[in-house]
């Protein structure tokens, strides 16, 4: 289960995570929402461990073995970055999620968090780049669909964020700041009607 807490930069005040991911909180009463849920976590969520794979063209119990060594090492540096973005250190935080990248992390919410990330030092191009991975690994993760949707929205590609809400809230309809920030984004748009 998905932790919350406060992430500050760049007009964010918080993260809620659901489903494995992350979600970016861009209105007000978050503030305090995240202050009464906090347990001491950062928002950001761990990835879950990946069963290593044997190998069927070298069913060899050495290699397997160190698989899993490999896996286990990826999932304490995972661990390691959302207790440094817990401390506030995000700079440090996205080292390890960029070494977790280079050494070929298939797992979705490395890359969700890193587009968290990025998001909040306003890199939104890298940001997206970040989502969009994430989404070609797991399609139906609705926390990087709605944090595609935030970034998009404030680069101005109003339609685009749109329907990365709408497909958030296809994905699950039980995201409140999804469905506040599609409204939000359809008023920009001047779709008074809908918004």
């Amino acid at each position: 289960m998905g932790q919350s807490g406060e992430i500050l930069g760049d007009g964010l005040v918080g993260y809620r995570s659901g489903l494995g991911g992350v979600a970016c909180v861009e209105w007000g009463a978050a503030l305090d929402w995240v202050r009464k849920t906090k347990k001491g976590g950062s928002g950001f969520s761990a990835a879950k461990p990946t069963p290593t794979q044997p190998n069927p063209t070298q069913p060899n119990p050495t290699q397997r073995q160190t698989a899993s060594k490999a896996s286990a090492i990826q999932d304490a540096k995972e661990q390691q970055a959302l207790a440094i973005i817990n401390k506030g250190k995000l700079q440090e935080a996205e080292v390890i999620y960029r070494d977790l990248i280079k050494a070929r992390s298939n797992n979705h919410i490395v890359y969700g968090n890193l587009g968290g990330l990025l998001k909040i030092k306003g890199d939104l191009q890298s940001a997206i780049a970040s989502f969009n991975t994430a989404l070609q690994l797991k399609p139906n993760f609705p926390d990087a669909h709605y944090n595609l949707g935030n970034a998009l929205k404030k680069q101005g590609e109003l339609k685009a964020a749109i329907a990365s809400f709408n497909t958030a809230l296809k994905l699950n309809p039980n995201l409140p700041e999804a469905h506040w920030n599609l409204s939000l984004t359809m008023l920009l748009g001047d779709d008074y009607k809908n918004g």
